[in-house]
């Protein structure tokens, strides 16, 4: 029960009606009561009636929404890649506590990281967190940057670049410290 439709005591120990516990009671008397009539007195029918009308409601936003969208939807500013980057490092940051390896297609790797390392990453990777460095993938066939050279599997390097110091235990090179030093 949320806090507004609790009892508080009264008097004596006893609970006092709030407006908001009388208002409860009548929507419970004028919503529920009709639907358990409806459901021949079954609860079981009746508390999955709401259900099949959420499910049908869902089609309908879906045909909907499917109907208006004209193509595929990218982000003003950031652009398409940047849902993608998000899907990329969230994976990983749930995968990697958990011990699984890394199942990302090169393909999306290589557009992450030129994104993330490109300086085009608006509210994602500061410009400067990237800046005098150069990164090599060491597992695909990727390198972007220069300067102090930061080398490590793809996932580490799209990992370290976007905040996740815990990344920076599978890379190398001279840059590895700068890097470390400009994450938050």
């Amino acid at each position: 029960m949320s806090a507004h439709c609790d009892f508080t005591p009264g008097p004596l120990g006893r609970f006092r009606w709030r407006y908001s516990n009388f208002y409860m009671v009548r929507r419970w008397r004028k919503r529920f009561c009709p639907m358990l009539l409806r459901c021949n007195g079954t609860v079981y029918r009746c508390s999955r009636r709401p259900e099949r009308r959420a499910v049908e409601r869902a089609v309908v936003v879906r045909e909907v929404a499917g109907a208006r969208c004209g193509g595929p939807f990218a982000p003003p500013i950031v652009g398409p890649i940047a849902p993608l980057t998000d899907v990329l490092v969230h994976t990983r940051d749930v995968e990697r506590p958990l011990g699984l390896s890394a199942n990302l297609l090169p393909e999306g790797l290589w557009a992450a990281l030129d994104y993330c390392c490109g300086g085009r990453a608006y509210g994602l990777v500061p410009g400067k967190r990237t800046e005098s460095l150069r990164f090599e993938a060491t597992d695909v066939d990727w390198s972007a940057g220069e300067g102090a050279l930061v080398s490590g599997p793809a996932e580490a390097i799209l990992l370290a670049v976007t905040n996740r110091p815990i990344a920076l235990r599978d890379l190398s090179g001279d840059g590895v410290e700068m890097l470390a030093s400009r994450l938050a």
